[in-house]
């Protein structure tokens, strides 16, 4: 796990949602089930590629509405061509 990163739990003998941390399952179990779905019926099951597969979900979902301009701006930021070539 990265650095920082916190592992929740909740106990579904005992509530859905946890008290304290207001944890709950529904929103990653429902998220997961959306990628399995897409991922099998585009990719198949590759194990090899199943990071890059995450990768794509994960970035078009959180750029989803218009992802040809985000998609066009991230290559902008990374490849700004060399000063005088444009």
């Amino acid at each position: 796990m990265p650095e920082g990163y916190l592992h929740e739990t909740v106990n579904h003998s005992l509530q859905s949602i946890h008290p304290e941390t207001s944890a709950y399952t529904n929103s990653i179990e429902s998220l997961w089930q959306k990628f399995k779905e897409g991922h099998k019926s585009r990719y198949g099951t590759e194990r090899a590629l199943l990071n890059l597969y995450m990768n794509e979900f994960i970035w078009k979902k959180i750029y989803e509405g218009n992802t040809l301009y985000h998609l066009w701006s991230q290559i902008a930021k990374r490849y700004t061509p060399p000063p005088g070539s444009v």
